[in-house]
């Protein structure tokens, strides 16, 4: 049943199994594996605890247990489990697999390829150390190997949902996106439960608009980077966006023209960074197979954000028609840019908005809005003091983005 993705039937199984027989370690490994198919991995920890206690000389528990920490992002932790799997069990190709994903989560591509190799010398159809190998050839840059690779996966079982999809991301991290797409539809025709192959299918569709095809590739190169390049990169750029702005304005003309060009290039980027994401999604609500892709969040932020930046439009245009007033040409212009930047929190909540569940970044950003909407309601009556509310609003905002950018856009 779990082979058939028949995750109720199976459930119910082992329920009885464990009704009959509390302590055998065999149904609490199932109901664990079943877990990990559903994605709980923290169930499904518990669950392996339990097994081991019974019978701690079962690698393959340890092997659940490292895929377990793996889907938690608990590299460490999955590399050590999977290492202790290893030295019990060093013929299982399988586990070199996991190990071979898991130092390519960590990017180690050079350590995942050796992995993949040495599962591929026990049994060289494996799937998964042929999807890993794939994998790491690509983030190796060594493209034409990485091709043949995924052949060979497709050739071995052309019906596998996993390979599809690891095939459409390698096309994906290529700039290949109808490629991509392809191999996540199979995916999806084959298992319409697949997560991963969705994901794909969103960024394969979004790809479709250049800027946001320009950022992928570009996310996708500081993946491929050390850990602190994103951090490097954000801060780089800053420094020569402002050393260009100190330019432009002190450099004596003609030459100061020339230093715009940066300045332009990088407020640009910037803007396209913010607002690429719900406006692609945007996109895809009246795109036949994307509004299917979307979940109801992305739905909802996207329409927010448009509306936002819509409402922004609306208030700032009647600000051209007024310059003869300046002082409602100024409410109108601090009331635009208020709306507009609330696209970027509005990408940072939740729905239900209020619920005892949600994260201090969903409070946070929530937070933001309301300091926006009493600074919009001060600014129609009493200017100064709204001028003041929206620069304490402002600084928050800037923060916040600092914050976003230092902790990674997604």
């Amino acid at each position: 049943m779990l082979e058939q993705n028949r995750y109720e039937d199976a459930s119910k199984e082992l329920k009885n199994a464990l009704a009959l027989d509390p302590a055998n370690s065999e149904t609490l490994g199932l109901m664990a594996k079943l877990q990990l198919d559903t994605n709980h991995p923290t169930e499904a920890l518990e669950l392996l605890d339990q097994a081991l206690s019974l019978d701690p000389e079962e690698e393959y528990y340890l092997y659940l247990k490292s895929f377990a920490y793996y889907k938690k992002d608990a590299l460490e932790i999955a590399a050590q489990n999977i290492g202790q799997a290893l030295a019990m069990n060093p013929y299982h190709a399988g586990y070199f697999a996991l190990y071979a994903f898991i130092l390519i989560r960590q990017r180690n591509y050079a350590g995942a390829l050796e992995k993949a190799d040495a599962g591929l010398r026990i049994d060289a159809a494996d799937i998964g150390c042929l999807n890993a190998r794939s994998q790491a050839l690509n983030k190796l840059n060594r493209t034409q190997d990485a091709i043949e690779t995924m052949q060979d996966t497709l050739g071995v079982d052309p019906e596998n949902d996993f390979s599809h999809t690891t095939v459409g991301f390698n096309y994906l991290e290529k700039g290949k996106h109808e490629q991509a797409a392809h191999h996540f539809r199979e995916a999806l025709r084959i298992n319409p439960g697949n997560i991963s192959a969705r994901e794909g299918m969103k960024e394969a569709l979004k790809s479709k608009i250049a800027p946001y095809r320009w950022l992928l590739q570009y996310e996708y190169w500081l993946q491929s980077k050390g850990k602190n390049t994103a951090l490097i990169s954000i801060i780089g750029l800053f420094i020569l966006y402002r050393l260009a702005l100190y330019a432009a304005t002190h450099f004596p003309k003609p030459w100061n023209y020339l230093m715009w060009i940066p300045v332009a290039l990088y407020l640009v980027f910037v803007l396209i960074s913010w607002l690429i994401t719900p406006l692609a999604n945007f996109f895809l609500l009246y795109h036949p197979e994307g509004r299917y892709a979307l979940n109801d969040r992305e739905k909802k932020v996207s329409q927010l954000v448009v509306g936002l930046l819509a409402t922004a439009l609306v208030v700032f245009l009647p600000s051209l028609i007024f310059a003869e007033q300046p002082a409602l040409q100024e409410k109108l212009e601090m009331g635009a840019l208020l709306l507009a930047t609330l696209c970027l929190p509005a990408q940072k909540l939740y729905f239900p908005l209020f619920s005892r569940h949600h994260t201090w970044s969903h409070r946070i950003n929530l937070g933001l809005f309301g300091v926006a909407i009493l600074a919009f309601v001060v600014l129609i009556f009493h200017l100064p003091l709204g001028s003041i509310l929206i620069t304490g609003y402002l600084l928050l905002w800037l923060a916040s983005t600092w914050f976003t950018a230092f902790n990674g856009r997604r």
